[in-house]
């Protein structure tokens, strides 16, 4: 008689590490710029070690829903691909040469950051 033995097969599902939404607060385009929003949101995320391929619902858990709704609509290849969604927000949420203009010159130093970090969110209109 043979013994036939059977392994445990073990899935493995990809579990967030961190509630980002506990780090970072959520995108609100009335009052935030969106490369700004992203730069910050990229750095949190290299930061914590997730690789790029896990970072679309660590994303999409920061965004209003009609920003959600928006990645939805585009082709699920595309909207599981970071680079393309960013591309795609940036392009969305442009700011005007006016809007541009009332950020900077409304733009202050909050209490509780660093003047290292208020040169870095003025940097950032500069780069687009």
């Amino acid at each position: 008689m043979q013994k036939i033995s059977q392994k445990e097969t073990v899935q493995e599902t990809i579990q967030p590490r961190m509630d980002i939404t506990k780090v970072d607060s959520r995108f609100n385009p009335k009052e935030n710029e969106i490369g700004l929003y992203l730069t910050i949101f990229e750095h949190q995320l290299k930061f914590l070690s997730i690789p790029e391929s896990e970072w679309i619902p660590y994303l999409i858990s920061s965004l209003p829903t009609e920003i959600v709704q928006l990645i939805a609509r585009e082709d699920k290849k595309d909207s599981q691909d970071y680079r393309k969604v960013k591309e795609m927000l940036l392009k969305r949420y442009r700011l005007t040469a006016d809007r541009f203009r009332q950020l900077f010159s409304q733009h202050k130093k909050s209490s509780n950051t660093t003047w290292r970090d208020f040169c870095f969110e003025i940097a950032s209109y500069f780069e687009g």
